[in-house]
Formats: structure tokens, C-alpha cells, sequence
């Protein structure tokens, strides 16, 4: 539980950055299984949604490279990223994996948006007259919604980083392996990938190299599950932590 110093610039990763939690939860990354508060931490390690939140609020490209909503806003096309890759050698993400998993996010029901996600995408019963979802090529995906959806409501169970985010996973990794199995070994996207957790204690994670995006500049991140705030506080106090979360109170 070594704290270091954040390398500068443009160096290669190295080091590992420790942070405290109050809870993690037990370690479920697929759709199917991942629930409060995996979520937050799921999202900004291993996960990516298909948007992100810009300061200003606005949606911004993430895993989807862009995408267009019809005048009546009933055919919304999405265009993703292309030469993405999964953790563990499961291959190109698809247009086909990120179908499975907003269907997956549904059909779990553990997800605060899920009734939500399966009206989008048309999963989990009769449907709206009209809505349907075409994959185009692996790259394209058109959804008719069948009525007019505002595009906050759809933004807000697509983005990363946010109580509600959600994020893609490999349909190839949960074929082979099931979704019990892919959940705690999971191949996602971001910049980090699950190496080890236990419960109740830690989730470790290391850097992706060569990541689409940036690649981390730490070689390791690190959740620590300490529920004592007077233990995470002193376990900054004494570097063994590089960041923890707080009380208001804790800032006095």
C-alpha cells in the first residue's frame, strides 16, 4: 500500500496510486450484475460509456464517435469508435457488443435506469409500435424509438463517470465464459483492467498499454475498502493513501 508520486508527463506509467473507500461493494462488472456502488467506481476504471459529460454539461464523443437524431426525434444513429479493444485479448469492440450490453444493463434489473435502457433499445416486453434497433455494419447502429425521446434521457443512462453511468463489454468473453464468470475477470474498455479483488478489502487494477484513448500514467490503481473515516483520513496523513473520500466535516 505504497503511495508514489505521479510520474511527470509524457513518461512511461509507473507507480500505483492507492485510494480509500468507504464501501466498493463486491466486484461485478458485467451489465447483468453491476449495481450501486460498483457503478461509480466501475465506470471510471474499467468501463467506458459511449458518451462523457463536458464541463459545460453537453454531451461528448466517448466510445461512440458521433451520432445523429431525426427532426422528430424517433431515429437516433449511432457511429462508434473504431479500433477500440478489450482487456484480456477479446478482440474489436462492435456494434454487436454494445447491443448485448444495453440489453444486458435491462435485463439484469439491478441498474437504476434499466426500465429505462429496455425502452430505448425495445428489450423486455411488448414494445412500442414503430420502435425497433438495426445494426448496420460494425460500426452502425440505428434505434427507432417509436415515440419522440428527449435526448437528456437518453444521454443520461449513455455517459461515463456519473452515478448512472454504464459502459460496453465483451460479448465474446461472456459467450465463452458466462456472465458469473466474465463479471469478475471482466473485458471492458477503459484505461485500467481488473487484475485481483477481495471482497470487502481491495480492487486492483492495472494500466491498459497503448489504451485508444490515453493510457494511465500510474501502473496501478488501487480501491482500498476502509469504512473508518479516522482510519482513511490517518491512512492519508501518513502517505499510504493518495486520495480518499471524505466527510465535509473531515475538511475543518
Amino acid at each position: 500500500m505504497e503511495a508514489t508520486e505521479a510520474p511527470p508527463a509524457m513518461a512511461e506509467p509507473a507507480g500505483t496510486i492507492n485510494m480509500g473507500q468507504k464501501e466498493t461493494g463486491i466486484f461485478e462488472a458485467h451489465p447483468s450484475m453491476s449495481s450501486s456502488p460498483r457503478i461509480q467506481f466501475t465506470s471510471s476504471s474499467v468501463g467506458e460509456g459511449l458518451i462523457t459529460t463536458a464541463p459545460d454539461l453537453s454531451a461528448n464523443p466517448m466510445l461512440a464517435a458521433s451520432w445523429e437524431i431525426s427532426e422528430n426525434f424517433l431515429e437516433w444513429t449511432w457511429n462508434f469508435q473504431k479500433g477500440v479493444q478489450f482487456h484480456k485479448g477479446y478482440g474489436e469492440m462492435t456494434t454487436e457488443d454494445v447491443l448485448y450490453s444495453y440489453q444486458q444493463w435491462h435485463e439484469g434489473a439491478l441498474h437504476a435506469r434499466s426500465g429505462i435502457i429496455g425502452e430505448y433499445f425495445s428489450v423486455g416486453g411488448p414494445g412500442r409500435p414503430g420502435a425497433s434497433v438495426t445494426v448496420v455494419d460494425d460500426y452502425t447502429m440505428v434505434v427507432n424509438t417509436g415515440t419522440p425521446w428527449v435526448q437528456q434521457d437518453v444521454f443520461e443512462f449513455m455517459r461515463n463517470g456519473g452515478g448512472s453511468s454504464t459502459w460496453v463489454v465483451s460479448k465474446a468473453q461472456s459467450d465463452e465464459l458466462g456472465a458469473e464468470a466474465a463479471s469478475k475477470n471482466i473485458a471492458a474498455t477503459g484505461p485500467w483492467q481488473i487484475e485481483e479483488h477481495a471482497s470487502g478489502e481491495f480492487w486492483r487494477f492495472s494500466a491498459v498499454e497503448d489504451h485508444w484513448r490515453q493510457s494511465p500514467l500510474f501502473d496501478e490503481l488501487v480501491y482500498w475498502t476502509i469504512p473508518e473515516e479516522a482510519a482513511r483520513v490517518a491512512g492519508f496523513q501518513t502517505g499510504q493513501l493518495d486520495s480518499f473520500d471524505m466527510a465535509f466535516d473531515s475538511l475543518a
